[in-house]
């Protein structure tokens, strides 16, 4: 089974929740997180991208450039940085044509900067996961 990482800011906005994601998180990456201070002029190149393409309009890429510990940016930068694959649940869905007022997504972007995604369901499959 491969390494899993988590950056930091991943886990501030997992641990937020009340919920069992959240106790689990705690329990098991509290102290086992990735640091993206390295991921400066990633972070930099991923942002720039969603305000300067013209796909997004500012209410769309807003929350990803006016907020500055928005984890999605942060975790695609990290994996353009590492060469990490990236397990999303996300959709790769983006603007069709016409600027959109939506949030980008993780995989639409992602694949632009050349940076896997992988959903978790697949992943377990890849990876012959069986649940005891």
């Amino acid at each position: 089974m491969p390494n899993f990482y988590m950056i930091g800011q991943v886990f501030k906005e997992l641990e937020s929740k009340n919920d069992e994601l959240s106790d689990w998180i705690k329990k098991n990456y509290l102290n086992n997180t990735v640091s993206v201070d390295d991921c400066i002029p990633e972070y930099v190149k991923v942002t720039e991208y969603v305000s300067q393409s013209n796909l997004w309009t500012a209410a769309g890429y807003e929350e990803w450039t006016m907020k500055y510990e928005k984890a999605d940016p942060w975790l695609i930068a990290s994996a353009m940085k590492h060469s990490y694959t990236i397990i999303t649940d996300e959709r790769d869905t983006g603007p069709n044509g016409n600027r959109t007022d939506n949030e980008p997504k993780i995989p639409f972007v992602a694949k632009h900067f050349n940076v896997p995604t992988i959903n978790f369901w697949d992943f377990l499959s890849a990876n012959h996961f069986i649940a005891k």
